[in-house]
C-alpha cells in the first residue's frame, strides 16, 4: 500500500493510503468503451452458449400449484433458468455458460421488458450493470468488478437530471478484458 504524508503543525504524519493516479476524461472513457466492448462480447457468448433445448428441466412450484420456477440443463449442467410470479409472468432470467462460470442475469418487469441486467463470474457481478424501471426509462448504469462498484456510476433522475458518483479504481475495467469465456 502507497504511503502518503501529512504536515500538521510541523509534524509531518505518515499513513497508508490507496491512492489512483489521477486518469483524464479521455482516459476514463476509452477504458469505458472497452469495459463495454468486453460485456457485450460476454453477453453475446453466454446468450449462444445458453441457446439449446436442454435434455433436461427441473420445475419447482408456488404453494398453489403455478410453477415458480424452470431450470433446464444439458448433460447436467445448467443452460437456462426461469423464474415466474404469483401471477405466471416471468420474473427472472438467467443464462448460463457451457462451463457454469458466466452467467448472465436479467430481471423482467410485469410488461415483459427487462428491469435489470447484469453478468456474473464465478458467483461475483462483473462488468456493466444496467437497470431500468418499468417504464423503461434508465434508472442507473455503471461498472462492477468482482462484486465492487467501479468508475462512474450514473443515476437519472425522473426530471432528467443525473448524478454521477465516482468508485474510482479506473483500471480495473481494463482487467475486465483479461477475463475470458469457453
Amino acid at each position: 500500500m502507497p504511503k502518503c504524508l501529512f504536515v500538521l503543525g510541523g509534524l509531518i504524519i505518515m499513513f497508508s493510503c490507496s491512492q489512483e493516479r489521477k486518469l483524464s476524461d479521455e482516459a476514463k472513457l476509452s477504458l469505458q468503451r472497452k469495459a463495454i466492448i468486453w460485456n457485450e462480447s460476454i453477453r453475446r457468448s453466454i446468450l449462444i452458449q445458453s441457446d439449446f433445448s436442454g435434455d433436461s428441466v427441473e420445475k419447482k412450484f408456488h404453494t398453489d400449484g403455478r410453477i415458480f420456477q424452470l431450470k433446464f440443463f444439458i448433460k447436467g449442467n445448467p443452460i437456462i433458468q426461469k423464474k415466474f410470479n404469483q401471477t405466471g409472468k416471468e420474473s427472472s432470467v438467467i443464462y448460463y455458460s457451457k462451463d457454469g462460470l458466466f452467467e448472465l442475469r436479467q430481471e423482467i418487469c410485469e410488461d415483459g421488458e427487462i428491469n435489470c441486467e447484469s453478468i456474473y463470474v464465478d458467483g461475483d457481478v462483473f462488468g456493466l450493470f444496467t437497470k431500468w424501471d418499468c417504464d423503461n426509462l434508465k434508472v442507473e448504469e455503471g461498472f462492477y468488478y468482482k462484486g465492487k462498484k467501479i468508475g462512474d456510476w450514473l443515476k437519472y433522475g425522473p426530471n432528467g437530471s443525473i448524478t454521477i458518483t465516482s468508485y474510482m479504481n479506473y483500471n480495473l475495467m481494463d482487467s475486465l478484458t483479461q477475463i475470458k469465456i469457453l
